[in-house]
């Protein structure tokens, strides 16, 4: 999708300089001075100076080459400009022109619906500052959904000012966006297992194609560690510490 290029397209400003036009026109006849800066310009039609770098560098204004300002009759012609090409931009447009864009329809809160985020631990309930720094937004987006969403008690009054979110509600209204940590069976409290108890083990845990042959595969490669068969076993034994860090690794995943 291509940026919109002309000014009306671009947002509603140039619509309100039209409708101000006249005013403008007034207050740049008094000005002593032939010439405006970039400062100067967003002044006089009531802007910031972000949009008139943009004009300018699309070449919607000019500048003067010789003074690197705006002239009156720049201006003039630009004021003219916008007075017959200008079209209304008005917030009821705004979903429209988003729609006919970008394809698709545009589903309220979206960003706090797409996010994933760990829920700090041995906290029930987060203010709304804390919980926009764990999605990635603006505290006031998490108070208008808040609001928007009265019926599902998202918030409660934490005071009379101040909301709070606990960690039901938000999952209730936002479900599948907080990060579960993985839950792995414990380990036997034995000291030693055997490849076979080891597979066994590792299987519970999830890992794919878990077998002996398997952990023999993964002793020699190094990923687990081993006591050697000796006089007391004939068999090769895994040490619980090895087996250990196979799991931590996998809750850290």
């Amino acid at each position: 999708m291509g940026r919109a290029r002309l000014p009306w397209k671009r947002g509603p400003i140039a619509w309100r300089i039209k409708r101000r036009a006249d005013a403008v026109r007034q207050r740049l006849a008094s000005l002593p001075q032939r010439y405006l800066s970039l400062r100067q310009t967003a002044r006089l039609l009531g802007v910031s100076t972000q949009p008139v770098r943009d004009w300018l560098r699309l070449g919607h204004l000019i500048c003067d080459k010789r003074t690197s300002k705006i002239s009156h009759a720049e201006l003039e012609r630009f004021l003219a400009w916008l007075s017959i090409r200008a079209e209304p931009y008005e917030p009821h447009n705004y979903t429209e022109r988003f729609i006919r864009k970008t394809k698709r329809y545009p589903f309220p809160f979206q960003k706090l619906s797409n996010a994933r985020f760990h829920w700090p631990k041995d906290r029930k309930a987060l203010s709304p500052k804390e919980l926009a720094a764990l999605v990635g937004c603006h505290p006031s987006l998490i108070v208008k959904a808040i609001n928007y969403r009265q019926w599902s008690r998202l918030g409660r009054r934490r005071t009379r000012c101040r909301w709070e979110i606990t960690k039901s509600a938000w999952s209730n209204v936002y479900y599948g966006t907080i990060i579960v940590q993985k839950r792995l069976p414990a380990l036997p409290n034995v000291p030693l297992f055997s490849t076979r108890a080891a597979a066994e083990v590792m299987g519970r845990w999830g890992m794919p194609n878990m077998s002996v042959t398997r952990v023999r595969q993964m002793l020699r490669t190094g990923e687990l560690e081993a006591i050697p068969p000796g006089a007391n076993s004939g068999r090769w034994q895994v040490p619980r510490k090895s087996l250990e860090k196979v799991r931590q690794t996998l809750l850290t995943r």
